[in-house]
């Protein structure tokens, strides 16, 4: 039976492949080149890598495997590669925030580089799957610590840190009650810790939960344990509280919304494995509408319509989320412009401040420039001349890699953080705690985000999501009061 449903896999995918070949066949065809960039030419190129990409490295560890990192990975090369590649050929040229389009060379120099990316983080995680991922499946019960104090005296901590400090509570929204508050990245020591203690303390509500769960069930049962073990009125508490975790939040960041719904998920999948099916729709229906409130709240989108439409008919909010060639061309031509900006001091700094903690001094020391900066400066550059002032896109990890490290090390960020996210899909496999587990998942989410975030904001995410957090588990670890 396995044998043919592995064949029958095969003739599926074969069947889509060729579906969509004679599709995007058909629509080079009908496309005229000659409205299209010269510097956007090299796009067409782009779909069809990814599918020989695929067939060749991801392929095989996605169906064995099934994790976070690679599932992750696989849909965001296909927005950047498939998705944004059609866009950019259909409309046929692309300008941005900058008024001064990129040269053509360096497009063309862009798309190589993207797709030089491409072939070497999929490499990577074909040949680091199979040292890192083990292909059976967890045989032992999916549990939490001996004792949840500690996370109790957490949660009680943080509630009177955010009665004591109103500043803290700015943006604190619940469901579909959004309230704005300004970027977490900035601001005083005190309010970031506190935020971030927030974010945690979320999470270790769940675990309580779940712990209780678990003793109540070991007290009323003598047979052995396995992972669906958990009584049944024990799922609608769960997903209760995963509803809790995914509706509270600070400000609108819409990612952090998608995380939290993708580790509560997985998790209650681990726990219920009989109930995948409505673990998946439900949470899905949720995090969609708490994103589509955050959207329609920051005035982005008017409707479901709109929102699930924006990334397949809009290059601008493709580009701007997936960091295409207009990108990774503006970082080429900031190394150009501006080489006198560039040193080791700022590369050093440039992964220094978004640490957690360490990111407060170092953006205290006068005058000094990290390599997203020179990118800005290219960015915010207008026809007449004059600088103004955009900050808001992002400096992708190809862009650093080249900026640092010239055309062929430029891949390097991306490949570091993919090798990164297998760690974490590694800890998500062969780890039977509750806490490791659900951490790995957010983490291969970012990780899995590696090619159209910079190392910057994977830092960031890293630091700050694990400093706290691994704090707490740890103290739990240590100190136990049994219950």
């Amino acid at each position: 039976m396995k044998t043919d449903s592995i064949k029958l896999r095969t003739v599926v995918l074969g069947l889509f492949f060729v579906a969509a070949g004679l599709l995007y066949s058909a629509f080079l065809i009908k496309l005229n080149f000659a409205n299209v960039h010269p510097g956007y030419r090299i796009t067409a190129w782009m779909p069809p890598l990814f599918a020989v990409c695929y067939l060749l490295f991801l392929h095989k560890p996605l169906i064995q495997y099934k994790s976070p990192f690679i599932f992750l990975f696989t849909l965001v090369c296909v927005m950047r590669y498939v998705v944004l590649s059609v866009l950019t050929l259909r409309q046929g040229d692309f300008s941005f925030y900058s008024r001064i389009s990129p040269a053509d060379e360096h497009l063309r120099l862009a798309g190589l580089m993207m797709c030089f990316e491409l072939v070497v983080d999929c490499a990577v995680i074909r040949l680091l799957s199979d040292k890192l991922l083990p292909s059976a499946p967890r045989e032992t019960r999916l549990k939490s610590a001996d004792n949840v104090s500690v996370y109790l005296l957490f949660i009680a901590f943080v509630l009177l840190l955010l009665l004591a400090v109103p500043k803290a509570r700015e943006g604190l929204s619940f469901g579909f009650d959004i309230s704005h508050s300004e970027n977490e990245s900035v601001g005083p020591l005190l309010i970031l810790g506190i935020r971030e203690c927030f974010v945690n303390a979320k999470y270790f509500l769940l675990f309580a939960a779940v712990w209780l769960l678990q003793k109540d069930a070991d007290r009323h049962s003598s047979l052995e344990k396995r992972e669906s073990d958990l009584p049944l009125r024990g799922y609608w508490i769960i997903l209760l509280f995963c509803v809790i975790v995914v509706a509270l939040r600070i400000g609108t960041y819409k990612k952090k919304l998608i995380c939290d719904a993708l580790a509560c998920m997985f998790l209650l999948m681990h726990l219920f494995p009989k109930r995948k099916t409505f673990t998946i729709g439900s949470l899905s229906v949720l995090a969609f509408l708490f994103v589509l409130s955050a959207a329609i709240f920051r005035g982005q989108n008017n409707s479901a319509v709109d929102l699930l439409s924006q990334f397949f008919t809009d290059i601008q909010e493709t580009e701007q989320y997936f960091c295409g060639q207009y990108h990774v061309a503006i970082a080429i031509e900031a190394k150009l412009n501006y080489p006198e900006m560039i040193s080791w001091q700022n590369c050093v700094l440039h992964f220094f401040r978004p640490m957690f903690i360490i990111g407060s001094f170092v953006k205290k020391i006068p005058g000094f420039i990290l390599l997203s900066d020179v990118f800005d400066r290219r960015m915010s550059y207008a026809i007449s001349g004059a600088y103004g002032s955009i900050d808001s896109q992002i400096l992708c990890s190809l862009g650093e890699g080249y900026m640092m490290f010239g055309k062929l090390f430029s891949p390097i960020f991306s490949a570091a953080v993919s090798a990164l996210g297998l760690f974490f899909d590694r800890l998500f496999k062969r780890s039977d705690r509750m806490e490791i587990v659900f951490i790995s998942i957010i983490m291969a989410f970012y990780c899995a985000q590696g090619m159209i975030l910079g190392t910057t904001q994977i830092i960031n995410h890293l630091t700050y999501r694990l400093t706290i957090y691994l704090a707490v588990v740890w103290l739990n670890s240590k100190f136990q009061i049994k219950v």
